[in-house]
């Protein structure tokens, strides 16, 4: 059972154009001309530009939507959950997208088309999907394996570690998000949704106490283990939650 893929998206007419510039006046011209096209601009930044992204890796890569951008004036951004249609400079926002190295890419809206169709088959894929999910927890029980591993690892070693462990937490976090926000307009209890959000939070959590547990062991004292209990707690706790959610869709699901 396979979810979203490249090929779905080319069946609903999903194209992207990649920034091939490399200074900040090219950047300028070709979110305008795509903005004014219609077309939506995404873009790679650093979280350390943003006091509302304190909690990430501050020289990881957040994608943000750039909704309006008027070149030496203001720019609008926008990453769903944290900035939200929010107003910056926009020799601010050039910036950042350089210190990125332009990591910018439109979607062509105005060549989407989903028919009630397409809609009725992707539909009806993720809840076979879901119904036929039988998860055995094996990604939660790996990432246990790798917190057990960190007190007892070099700060080099540990380094992928957290890095892998982050990156999981944030897909979770956002993944879940936007499936509650999705679930929120469907005929389901509130209850559906409530789980979904707090499957969300618990992942942000966890990023957070990831990315605290790096910092600590960059400064930790050599004689004093990296202390991983919490951690290993709200693993377990949404562990437990992630089974949960499951179950309450499938059970509402399985009603239809």
């Amino acid at each position: 059972m396979n979810c979203m893929n490249d090929n779905d998206l080319a069946q609903i007419g999903a194209n992207f154009t990649d920034f091939e510039g490399t200074s900040s006046a090219e950047a300028a011209q070709y979110i305008e001309a795509n903005l004014t096209t219609g077309n939506v601009v995404f873009s790679g930044a650093k979280p350390k530009h943003f006091p509302e992204l304190h909690f990430m890796d501050g020289e990881s890569m957040h994608y943000i939507i750039i909704e309006q951008f008027m070149n030496k004036q203001h720019a609008i951004i926008s990453d769903i959950k944290n900035i939200v249609s929010k107003t910056y400079e926009a020799d601010f926002v050039l910036q950042v997208i350089h210190d990125s190295h332009y990591p910018l890419f439109s979607l062509h809206r105005k060549d989407i088309q989903i028919t009630p169709e397409i809609k009725n088959e992707f539909r009806n894929r993720a809840r076979l999907f879901i119904l036929h999910n039988e998860d055995n927890s094996s990604l939660f029980d790996h990432a246990l394996d790798i917190v057990k591993m960190l007190p007892h690892s070099t700060l080099e070693a540990a380094k992928p570690l957290f890095y892998s462990l982050g990156q999981v937490f944030i897909m979770l976090s956002g993944s879940r998000y936007v499936f509650s926000c999705y679930m929120e307009l469907q005929p389901v209890p509130a209850y559906v949704v409530d789980l979904l959000r707090h499957c969300s939070n618990q992942a942000e959590t966890i990023k957070n106490i990831i990315i605290k547990k790096e910092i600590e062991m960059k400064n930790k004292n050599i004689n004093r283990p990296l202390r991983i209990d919490q951690l290993i707690e709200k693993l377990e706790m949404l562990r437990d939650y992630e089974r949960l959610t499951l179950l309450a869709l499938k059970k509402e699901l399985a009603n239809e």
